[in-house]
């Protein structure tokens, strides 16, 4: 490889003072520029567009979720006062992948709460209209579905194989 000559070499640094003044310290770089840091204006308008993706709403409300999710592992026997059993490892397992598959069909479930029934609930609500995905102790899934202008319609669901099925009745149940 040919060395660089000492002209060729000045024109090159030259060309590189003029492309990154600032880092040669002919000016003030962005974090040093005071009250216009190009830095924080950036992030700035990364914030305000994250907040307004759909994407970023989603993630956030599926991170609350799994957390609401983790909190029911702590109930104790009667946790209701009416003697229901708290939900089993099996049933949170179940609603843990439930929330996985859900979050990929983009369903926003506004809730978990345990089920009376001994499990847990993964609820749905829409104005006048609510459902819900019960993932029972014994490993049954149950949907429930109702509104204003409906009886309450409940189905058993395959809790691996139905469980898109049963989405897309519910969000048939929600928009109508």
């Amino acid at each position: 490889m040919p060395a660089i000559s000492p002209p060729m070499l000045a024109g090159y640094i030259e060309a590189e003072r003029t492309r990154h003044p600032a880092i040669y310290g002919e000016l003030q770089s962005s974090s040093q520029s005071g009250e216009q840091r190009i830095d924080l204006i950036f992030l700035d308008q990364l914030l305000k567009t994250s907040d307004l993706s759909t994407y970023h709403t989603l993630e956030h409300r599926y991170a609350l979720l799994f957390d609401e999710l983790a909190s029911l592992r702590s109930l104790t026997p009667n946790w209701d006062t009416y003697g229901a059993a708290p939900p089993s490892d099996r049933a949170i397992q179940d609603a843990q992948t439930a929330l996985s598959a859900l979050r990929l069909l983009g369903a926003q479930p506004s809730a978990i709460r345990p089920s009376a029934e001994g499990g847990i609930g993964i609820c749905f609500t829409a104005d006048n209209a609510y459902a819900h995905l019960e993932f029972l102790n014994d490993g049954e899934v149950h949907a429930l579905a109702y509104s204003a202008q409906r009886q309450p319609e409940s189905w058993q669901i395959d809790p691996v194989l139905g469980l898109a099925e049963a989405w897309n009745r519910i969000r048939a149940d929600l928009q109508s």
